[in-house]
C-alpha cells in the first residue's frame, strides 16, 4: 500500500483481523524494477515504512504502544540487501547490523535474502556466504533475533541475469547453508509462489526443512503453459512463466501446503502478500480487497 503510513496500515490491519506485519525497513525509497541506481542496484517497488536510522527510544515506545492498541505486532523488519554482491554488499553490511539491533528492540525477526553474485557459480557463492553470513547469524543470535531468508530467486529483470540475486532458492542450497550456519535463529521465510515457478513440491520442501521454517509468506501463482510451449523453461524470466495470483486462486493446493506445515509442527507467522495488481486489484483499495480475500481463503487452514 504505497503512500500509506505505517500507522494507517496497522490500524487498518487491526480493524480487519490481521495480527502481524512484515515491515519494509529499507534505508531509501525503492523504485520500480525497471529503474536502477547509478551503482547498478536493483530496487523493488514499494517504500520503506520504518526509518531505522531515526528509531529513537521514544519512537520504539510509541510503536509498541501502537501494537498493543491495534493488536497488530511486527512479525519482522524486511530488509533485502544483496550482501554477496561485490559492489552492493559491503556498504549494506553496516546498515544490516542496525536492522538487527532495531529488530531486537522491537521484539521481531529480520526477513531478508542471502544474496548472490550472479556472475559466479554456486560454489564460489558459497565461498562468499562463508565469509559474510556466519558473523551476521552469530550477531543476531546474541541479540535474540531470528533471521528468516526468502527463497525468491530475485530474478525479475535481465539486470539480475543470469542466476538472480539470491542463492537460497532450493533444498539443495538450504541443506548446505544450514550446515555452515547451524544456529536455530537462522532459517527460512518460505515464499510459496516460488514453488510454482521452480516446480518444487512444497510438501517435499516443508517436510525436509520444517524445523528451519521461521515464517511463511502466503503467495500463489498460475503456471502459463502457453508461454512454456513457446519458450521452454531455460533462460526465461520467472514472471513470464508464472503469473502471480492472490493466495488460494493459483496452482498451489493450500490444503497440501498447510497440511505439511501442521505435520512439521509449524505454528508461527503467516504473511499474506499481494503483487498481482491488475483488474480490480490495483491501487490502495484494490490491494486491500486482495489482502482481505487472501486472508479469507487462508484462515480456514490456520490453527
Amino acid at each position: 500500500m504505497g503512500g500509506t503510513s505505517l500507522e494507517e496500515i496497522m490500524r487498518w490491519a487491526g480493524l480487519n483481523g490481521f495480527r502481524c506485519l512484515e515491515v519494509m525497513s529499507h534505508p531509501v525509497p525503492r523504485m520500480a524494477d525497471d529503474a536502477a541506481s547509478p551503482a547498478g542496484e536493483r530496487r523493488i517497488e514499494g517504500v520503506g515504512q520504518l526509518e531505522i536510522a531515526d528509531l529513537t527510544d521514544a519512537k520504539v515506545a510509541w510503536l509498541k504502544g501502537l501494537m498493543e492498541e491495534t493488536g497488530v505486532r511486527f512479525s519482522s523488519l524486511a530488509y533485502y540487501p544483496n550482501l554477496l554482491h561485490p559492489t552492493m554488499g559491503p556498504p549494506a553490511r553496516e546498515f544490516t547490523l542496525q536492522v538487527i539491533d532495531a529488530a531486537a528492540r522491537l521484539g521481531c525477526n529480520w526477513t531478508t535474502q542471502v544474496g548472490r553474485d550472479p556472475q559466479l557459480n554456486i560454489e564460489d557463492n558459497f565461498d562468499l556466504f562463508e565469509k559474510v553470513w556466519p558473523d551476521l547469524v552469530a550477531y543476531a543470535e546474541k541479540k535474540g533475533v531470528k533471521i528468516a531468508v526468502d527463497n525468491c530467486a530475485q530474478l525479475s529483470t535481465e539486470f539480475e541475469w543470469p542466476a538472480g540475486f539470491n542463492m537460497a532458492t532450493n533444498p539443495q542450497v538450504w541443506r548446505r547453508m544450514f550446515e555452515i550456519c547451524p544456529q536455530k535463529n537462522f532459517g527460512l521465510h518460505l515464499d510459496t509462489w516460488h514453488f510454482v515457478y521452480q516446480r518444487i513440491d512444497p510438501e517435499y520442501a516443508i517436510t525436509n526443512f520444517g524445523d528451519r521454517i521461521i515464517s511463511v509468506r502466503a503467495t500463489d501463482g498460475r503456471w502459463n503453459q502457453n508461454v512454456a510451449n513457446e519458450t521452454g523453461t531455460v533462460a526465461v524470466l520467472p514472471y513470464s512463466l508464472v503469473q502471480q495470483r492472490i493466495v488460494g486462486t493459483g496452482d498451489l493446493k493450500l490444503g497440501n501446503v498447510f497440511g505439511a506445515l501442521w505435520r512439521v509442527g509449524f505454528n508461527d507467522d503467516v504473511i499474506i502478500e499481494h503483487e498481482h495488481r491488475s483488474g480490480p486489484f490495483h491501487g490502495t483499495s484494490g490491494v486491500k480487497k486482495a489482502l482481505l480475500l487472501g486472508k479469507r481463503l487462508v484462515e480456514p487452514y490456520l490453527t
